[in-house]
């Protein structure tokens, strides 16, 4: 029989306005007015939001995915990044699957 663990979800950082612009300009380097291209920094962006990763609890907690099914998502070792251009919002959140 198969086990399936709980998992939760907790928002290590939230960002829109102009720290989500900063974030954009990491993201889609060959962007030009009017035009949003094809995200190419993924590993920068990322990196970009871990500067709020201090490893400890005290974020928002969910236990249900707090990304929309209109956002874009990249998930890479426990974390998921996800960010709404349309909306102007990018937020880093961990998952924590109970052992």
């Amino acid at each position: 029989m198969t086990k399936i663990l709980p998992t939760t979800y907790e928002t290590v950082v939230y960002l829109d306005g102009d720290d989500y612009d900063e974030w954009e300009a990491i993201m889609y380097p060959d962007r030009s007015p009017g035009f949003l291209p094809f995200p190419t920094g993924h590993d920068d962006a990322l990196a970009h939001l871990m500067q709020w990763e201090y490893g400890e609890a005290g974020g928002d907690v969910y236990t249900l995915p707090p990304w929309g099914s209109d956002e874009r998502t990249h998930t890479v070792d426990g974390y998921v990044m996800a960010w709404h251009p349309g909306l102007g919002h990018v937020s880093l959140t961990r998952v924590i699957t109970a052992s």
